[in-house]
């Protein structure tokens, strides 16, 4: 299977992020874990789509210069990506997605679904969900 058809693939499996990275560096059992962890927790860690406020920083060569956008639903984000259709985007040289919450014990402002796109596109490693389970709705902090 080519590189292009498994990134594909991967793509239209968002939702199982991160057990759908193409080449992941963790062992399966625990993709598996850290998926079980995130729809676990999705309630208390993300807002609806629609309401999310995802910053992105992108510098392009046509422009010279950083622009910023900003997201507030995953159809959106998806468009932003990959264009109408995947593969017909052409990529930034370089971008910086920002995700915000009023605070460490807040909702993050993004949506369970632009998170798990954004992080599928890029084929993030899952370890960086180590760094979003300790925010979320709670009343006493907790470390995860």
């Amino acid at each position: 299977m080519s590189d292009k058809h498994l990134f594909s693939s991967s793509c239209m499996a968002a939702g199982l992020f991160p057990t759908n990275i193409v080449r992941p560096t963790t062992s399966r059992h625990h993709l598996e874990g850290f998926n079980r962890r995130l729809n676990q927790h999705k309630s208390r860690l993300f807002c609806e789509d629609g309401s999310a406020n995802l910053d992105l920083w992108e510098y392009n060569d046509n422009f010279g210069e950083f622009r910023n956008a900003r997201i507030s639903s995953a159809l959106e984000l998806k468009t932003r990506l990959e264009g109408d259709e995947l593969f017909t985007r052409e990529d930034p040289r370089s971008r910086f997605i920002f995700i915000h919450a009023p605070n460490s014990r807040e909702r993050l402002l993004v949506s369970y679904e632009m998170l798990t796109r954004a992080l599928t596109y890029h084929q993030v490693m899952s370890n960086v969900l180590d760094f979003i389970f300790p925010f979320g709705h709670q009343h006493y902090a907790e470390d995860f």
